[in-house]
């Protein structure tokens, strides 16, 4: 999580692997993430550039089999400043799911999923639908998921 001037961007994602290859993996979208979360001007573009990031990672280290076949599923949220709406880019993650008083929770999905950073080649990059307004006492859940 980065607070920007453009707002407070989060990056929540899984791995696959184990190991320090799953370690070398994470220090990469960690340190691409601070190193893009301000700079970027949209989220789209942060995403974007992570995506480059874990790509020339992923080629850098691939001698083996199970290193090419490394890859990191994302989400991405921007949050407004005052937090009255959200903006959703999703790399083969789980949606977030907004949790509103008195009404069933639901999906935030984006306007188009891409694939995992590293595979986005594969389907597509994603990309990110009309921000969706926050009304107060609403929760954006973002969560994680087994990756196996």
């Amino acid at each position: 999580m980065h607070d920007t001037p453009h707002g407070v961007r989060l990056v929540l994602g899984d791995v696959r692997g184990k190991g320090m290859d799953a370690v070398a993996a994470v220090a990469v979208v960690v340190g691409a993430f601070r190193e893009v979360a301000e700079r970027a001007d949209t989220i789209e573009q942060a995403s974007e550039h992570m995506e480059q990031a874990v790509v020339r990672e992923r080629d850098r280290r691939a001698v083996e089999l199970e290193q090419q076949e490394g890859f990191v599923t994302a989400v991405f949220a921007e949050f407004t400043r005052d937090g009255r709406s959200v903006t959703i880019v999703n790399h083969g993650h789980p949606p977030p799911l907004l949790l509103e008083p008195g009404a069933r929770p639901r999906l935030l999905e984006p306007g188009r999923s891409g694939g995992p950073l590293a595979l986005s080649e594969l389907v597509g990059p994603p990309r990110p639908g009309p921000p969706v307004p926050l009304r107060p006492g609403v929760t954006c859940l973002l969560y994680t998921s087994r990756c196996v």
